[in-house]
């Protein structure tokens, strides 16, 4: 049974992606270039896809796992030679997004908790929404569980993107490395370094 998000959770989640927002991290990241967050308590990691390089539909989208990865690498292929026609693969993926975009484009149950939380979104292209995209359903607000997970996320992708605008660390993309945080249990501390993914494969329908 869905559980929706608490004002609290949202309010933690604005919080973050307002922060997120001020670095721009479209400057440092193309669409293709992963960053892979392995979160307290799951065993699998969440793979961050940004948005907004090229100057246009600004968001990031969190992929849950390895079939979300699988998820990913079907929309990055998506037209190409050996892809998936483009509407097919947006609409059998599934991932929870962030976007950064116009008034009318958020939904009405989001504009209410934007207005409880009195966040003072004004001006074309400043206001900030979240849709979850699952396989063969239309888009919808992200529950209580997406909310959580989704802010953990964003707290890491800060953390990776402040390091890289700060040339800490640097990430071959273009080679196929990814960039990492990961959670060390024994130490308590994260750790952050640049290395490979192991290629996944999937059949596709």
């Amino acid at each position: 049974m869905r559980k929706e998000a608490s004002l609290e959770q949202w309010k933690e989640l604005y919080e973050v992606t307002l922060n997120l927002k001020a670095l721009e991290p479209w400057h440092y990241f193309g669409s293709e270039d992963l960053v892979a967050i392995a979160l307290q308590g799951e065993e699998e990691p969440v793979f961050m896809s940004i948005m907004g390089m090229m100057g246009s539909c600004y968001g990031i989208s969190m992929y849950e796992g390895m079939e979300g990865f699988c998820d990913f690498d079907m929309v990055a292929r998506a037209g190409g030679e050996d892809g998936l026609p483009v509407p097919y693969a947006m609409m059998e993926q599934s991932c929870i997004t962030w976007y950064v975009g116009d008034r009318e484009e958020v939904p009405e149950d989001q504009r209410k908790v934007i207005k409880k939380l009195e966040l003072g979104f004004r001006g074309k292209g400043q206001w900030q929404y979240f849709y979850s995209f699952a396989k063969g359903y239309m888009p919808f607000t992200p529950d209580a569980r997406e909310v959580s997970v989704l802010t953990e996320a964003f707290k890491g992708l800060f953390m990776a993107t402040r390091a890289v605008k700060e040339k800490r660390i640097s990430v071959d993309f273009e080679h196929g490395e990814v960039l990492w945080r990961v959670y060390n249990a024994e130490t308590e501390e994260w750790n952050m370094f640049a290395g490979p993914l192991s290629p996944y494969e999937r059949n596709y329908p």
